[in-house]
Order: C-alpha cells, then sequence, then structure tokens
C-alpha cells in the first residue's frame, strides 16, 4: 500500500511539474495606454475625441507587434537562409500584416499632427501646453514599445 502511495504521489508531482513547465500561449503585451487628460482641454469634446481615437490607434498598433514578437521568437534570431519554407511564408505573412498596421498608423498618425495643430491654432497658451503633454505621452508609450521589444528579442 505504502508503495502504491508513493508512485501516486510521485505521479502527481511529476504530472504537475510538467503542467506547470509549458510555455504559456497566451500572449502577454503591455496594458494599454490610457491617457491622462489635462483639465485644461477636457471641457474640449472635439480634443477628448481626437485623443481617444489617437490612443486607441497607438495601442492597437503596439498590441499587434508585440503579439508578432512574442508569438515568433524563433523567427527573430534566424537568417533567411536558415528559415524552412513555411518560415519564410509565414514571415512573409506577418510582414505583410505589419506593413498593413504600420501603414493605418501611419495615416492616422499623419492625421494626427496636422489636427492636433489645427486644435492648437484655436487654442490658449494653458491648453496648447496641456495638449503637449497628451503628446509627450504618446511619444513615451512609443519609446517604451520600442525598449520592450528590444528586451523580446534578447530573451531569444
Amino acid at each position: 500500500m505504502k508503495k502504491l502511495i508513493y508512485f501516486l504521489v510521485i505521479g502527481l508531482v511529476v504530472v504537475f511539474s510538467s503542467c506547470s513547465n509549458k510555455k504559456s500561449n497566451k500572449v502577454e503585451t503591455m496594458p494599454p495606454l490610457a491617457v491622462e487628460i489635462p483639465a485644461e482641454i477636457q471641457d474640449n469634446p472635439e480634443v477628448v475625441k481626437f485623443i481617444r481615437a489617437s490612443e486607441k490607434s497607438i495601442n492597437e498598433f503596439a498590441n499587434k507587434i508585440e503579439t508578432f514578437y512574442i508569438k515568433n521568437p524563433e523567427l527573430l534570431s534566424k537568417e533567411a537562409e536558415e528559415m524552412s519554407m513555411v518560415e519564410k511564408l509565414k514571415v512573409m505573412k506577418v510582414a505583410g500584416e505589419m506593413a498593413i498596421a504600420f501603414g493605418e498608423f501611419s495615416m492616422h498618425y499623419a492625421e494626427m499632427n496636422s489636427k492636433m495643430e489645427n486644435l492648437e491654432a484655436v487654442m490658449d497658451e494653458e491648453q496648447v501646453a496641456a495638449m503637449a503633454t497628451v503628446g509627450e505621452a504618446f511619444e513615451k508609450r512609443m519609446k517604451l514599445l520600442e525598449l520592450r521589444l528590444e528586451n523580446i528579442k534578447s530573451l531569444n
């Protein structure tokens, strides 16, 4: 009876340890950017709508890129000559998706800059300063993304 319990305990330990050693398929990306809108510009619905739309665009773009890096670590360290045909096709597919995401983000970014200039033209100095803090938050997010991608690359 003691042998049975011993093997049962060993079996359970092996099962639990093998389950905990599996890589998680869940992609963990940075938490979404949530810009705090300064009081000086909170009363302007057009500005708030613009900030929220920009926030959404940046979050979507960052998540797509992070997801690629997290899901495809083996592709980040390989040269094209080392890749199989399937891996090359996967890279081409993902590169196409990244190009589309970057194109969408670039268009929105150009719109953001243009709209920001138009909005700032009708704002007072305090509102312009407040809007600048929002722009800095967006910039900071992109720099954090850059650092995160470098860290993900270095882990592989």
